[in-house]
């Protein structure tokens, strides 16, 4: 189980020629950082909590240039299969 995850992203972005161009929105930052917490190790119980942030845009994905940041919260839990006989 993963406890710790940090990560940074830059995605740099230039013209190649000299027509100015709508999908030019410059450079995308992302950057996140979380914490997952095993609260049972038997059944594989966990819950995490990330944060993340991005500045910028992406023009592959439709996004327009924008900064924003979110906070994630996840639980993870196991059904048992078995059966009773």
């Amino acid at each position: 189980y993963r406890m710790v995850q940090f990560s940074f992203g830059i995605d740099h972005r230039f013209q190649i020629n000299s027509q100015n161009t709508d999908l030019f929105i410059g450079n995308l930052l992302t950057a996140s950082a979380g914490f997952n917490f095993l609260i049972n190790e038997d059944k594989g119980y966990q819950i995490g909590i990330k944060y993340a942030y991005q500045e910028g845009g992406n023009p592959l994905k439709g996004l327009a240039d924008q900064t924003f940041s979110q906070l994630t919260l996840t639980a993870k839990f196991i059904l048992d299969q078995k059966k009773s006989k």
